[in-house]
């Protein structure tokens, strides 16, 4: 009985801390998901760059792009299994 108690405490605490422990893996990412990163592409846009300057931040987006698209799609957890694929479409997106 109390091995029985103490596994399950063990898959609870998984289940709870392992999703949020894995969204750390999008922190780079995040501010793609809000107007921070519209508003950077405007104000990169309205100002004089040079052809290096355009190409070093197209560059940056693809390795991105790049990045997320090798992150996994599914993770699986211990009661469930983490759907990742439509985040990471959408960032793949803002990244283009």
């Amino acid at each position: 009985m109390w091995c029985r108690k103490n596994c399950l405490q063990n898959v609870h605490i998984l289940v709870i801390y392992t999703p949020s422990r894995y969204t750390n893996v999008y922190e780079p990412f995040s501010y793609l998901l809000t107007k921070d990163a519209d508003r950077f592409v405007d104000k990169f846009i309205t100002k004089q760059h040079s052809l290096l300057e355009y190409v070093k931040e197209i560059e940056k987006l693809k390795d991105m792009a790049s990045t997320v698209a090798s992150l996994p799609i599914a993770v699986p957890m211990h009661l469930f299994l983490l759907d990742c694929h439509k985040i990471n479409q959408v960032l793949r997106m803002r990244c283009s």
